[in-house]
């Protein structure tokens, strides 16, 4: 196959992975995330795609929002997709009708976001050169800055459990 997006592998059988369908897209795609029967792609031509895969073997493109500014990473809670924009920080985007994504707010972070992952009330953002950004979503239509920490690398990853992030940090390592 020449996809040159998302491909959905069957692993039932993890020493005879099968290659079940897949999603062409029109530029990279940079990151997916799962919720329900949505695949959510950062794509960084037209932004962030959803992909209806409740027939794996036949995934039908739903919609996009274009965030214009090279999405990264997406996480997906209670409706809402959180979108780390390289070039713009964190956008947040209206997904309860899949067809019609709309953007419900953002905040324009002051480094180059590449990921975000979402607990509770919170989106942890890494930031590239500004470190970790902490960003209160209780109202997704007005995302506002809580905290920060800059670590001594290019911060490229984030994953928080408990109370704890975790961070890639480039060269500084984790």
């Amino acid at each position: 196959d020449n996809a040159s997006g998302p491909v959905i592998i069957d692993i039932t059988d993890p020493a005879n992975p099968v290659l079940l369908g897949s999603w062409d897209t029109v530029g990279y795609s940079h990151s997916i995330f799962i919720s329900g029967d949505y695949c959510y792609i950062g794509d960084d031509v037209i932004g962030m795609s959803i992909v209806d895969i409740s027939d794996p073997s036949n995934p039908m493109f739903f919609g996009n929002y274009d965030t214009n500014n090279f999405p990264w990473n997406v996480f997906v809670t209670g409706g809402y997709a959180y979108v780390a924009n390289l070039y713009t920080g964190l956008t947040v985007i209206d997904v309860a009708d899949p067809e019609h994504p709309a953007v419900a707010g953002g905040y324009d972070t002051p480094g180059r976001s590449r990921d975000v992952y979402v607990a509770g009330n919170y989106a942890y953002v890494a930031d590239g050169p500004a470190g970790l950004q902490v960003i209160d979503i209780s109202d997704p239509s007005n995302p506002t800055p809580t905290g920060s920490y800059d670590t001594p690398g290019w911060t490229i990853g984030v994953f928080a459990s408990g109370d704890y992030a975790y961070m890639a940090d480039g060269s500084a390592g984790l």
